[in-house]
Formats: structure tokens, sequence, C-alpha cells
């Protein structure tokens, strides 16, 4: 029995990393696990966006910490947050991540903004747009890169040059051999 006792203290007192009533700071701070965000976070309305809980910290094993996201947009999952604007909630949103230890202690915390925007293009723009692509097998493949010129979701890109048209110029892609 007191083998047991002491095995039991032991063991309690080596699974308690931090106390439980130590001051969390103010205010944004990476923390043990190096949470990082961009200051604000671009999003066009009508596609997805997406923030993995696993890309934005960095620590030995994500499994041991829980994710608190705070938006008054989107949906927080298990592994993400997701939010696909619609035209009407373009702007500014706030966004903010806590990083929770095992004891529910918060041990980093990031602030950004999500800035949506509508997809409408008003004008063509005054100067020619180039677009470079770099990536792996679903860009060699034109996945990426095929999709917003076949929905014509971005039309200042032209398949072929228009005659007379200036700074417009052929738009390549990469196909993977079928």
């Amino acid at each position: 029995m007191i083998r047991f006792l002491l095995l039991s203290l032991v063991v309690i007192s080596i699974s308690v990393p931090g106390r439980c009533d130590e001051p969390v700071p103010e205010g944004d701070f990476p923390g043990e696990v190096r949470l990082l965000l961009p200051p604000s976070i671009p999003m066009l309305s009508g596609l997805e966006g997406n923030s993995y809980f696993d890309s934005a910290f960095l620590a030995l094993n994500p499994a041991n910490y829980l994710v608190d996201l705070t938006c008054a947009k989107g949906a927080q999952q298990v592994e993400r947050w997701t939010w696909a604007p619609k035209a009407e909630e373009a702007g500014t949103h706030a966004f903010k991540i806590e990083i929770r230890d095992a004891n529910n202690r918060v041990v980093a915390r990031a602030s950004s903004t999500l800035q949506a925007k509508a997809r409408a293009v008003s004008a063509v723009p005054a100067k020619p747009l180039s677009l470079l692509i770099i990536g792996d097998s679903l860009t060699a493949a034109s996945i990426y890169s095929q999709s917003p010129i076949s929905r014509r979701r971005m039309p200042c890109l032209v398949l072929s040059p228009a005659p007379g048209a200036p700074g417009r110029s052929r738009v390549e892609c990469h196909s993977a051999p079928r």
C-alpha cells in the first residue's frame, strides 16, 4: 500500500509540468510551442479559406495541445478552421488562436485579422499581370493553374492573345502526360 501511494505521488508530480495558478500573459505571445500567425489573412468571397492548426504552431507532438480559436465567422473543426465568405461579408474580422496544454493552461496566443474581399473585378489592371505557380505534383498536373482559368474566376488571365490587345500574353500551363 505504501509503495502504491509513493508511486502515485511521483506520477502526479511528474505529470503536472506547471502550476495551474500561474498567470497567463496578456496579449499575444508565441509561448513554448511557437504559435505564429501573419498580421492579416486575405480571403475572397465564394472561395473557402482554411487555417490548419498543425501548421500554425511548432510542437514535438501537436496532439498534446488543444487549439481554441475565436472568430465571429467560420467554423472550428478538430484539425482546422474553415470559412467561405459571401460577398456581403466583405470587411475586416478579428481572428485569435490560443493553444492550451493538457492542464487547460494557455501556453500561446496569437491574433490576426481576416481581410475578406469580394471577388468581382471592377476594371482591367493597368499593368499586365504575371502568375507563377510553384508546387508539387498537383501543380505539375496543372490542377491549380487550370482552376481559375476554367472557371473564369480570373478574367485578367487570357489563354490566347487578343489581336491588338497590349500587355496580354498567352498563359502556358505544364500538363502531365496522360
